[in-house]
């Protein structure tokens, strides 16, 4: 099945929220290429933002977040170590949503001696995106907001 009629058969929620996804992550990827850390990441989540959401909000918009950044980065992000991107577009969207949400980026060192580095986002103790081997980083500790 081709990607338009994949496209096409999803409900017009996630329809619109993957093709949004799309859209942020292309221009996150340029925007990380072209500026400062800080300073995408100051864009991306402007302060102040919604209050986090009591423990009981829907944990639906959470898993969709997750589906989505994760199906659009396979289409939208074929270099290598996309996990910033994603991380940054999924922190993004919960916390605009009011869901609680840390951007965390760990490091190892690879058997070749260099530093590798790779970010998720963990939402209530869960993550919500860039899982995987995880413990073989160590995180640098939750990029906490910083004000302007």
């Amino acid at each position: 099945m081709g990607p338009l009629r994949k496209l096409c058969r999803l409900t017009p929620t996630d329809r619109r929220l993957l093709i949004r996804v799309s859209l942020l992550l292309a221009a996150t990827r340029v925007a990380l290429a072209c500026l400062p850390f800080r300073f995408v990441r100051r864009l991306l989540c402007p302060s102040p933002l919604p209050a986090p959401r009591a423990p009981g909000a829907p944990a639906w918009l959470v898993d969709r977040v997750g589906w989505a950044v994760q199906a659009a980065g396979r289409r939208t992000l074929k270099a290598n170590k996309p996990c910033l991107a994603q991380a940054l577009v999924a922190h993004r969207l919960l916390l605009k949503s009011g869901h609680p949400a840390d951007l965390q980026i760990g490091v190892t060192r690879a058997d070749s001696g260099d530093l590798e580095a790779h970010a998720w986002v963990e939402c209530r103790g869960r993550i919500v995106v860039g899982g995987g081997e995880l413990s073989r980083y160590t995180p640098l500790g939750a990029l906490a907001e910083e004000s302007p």
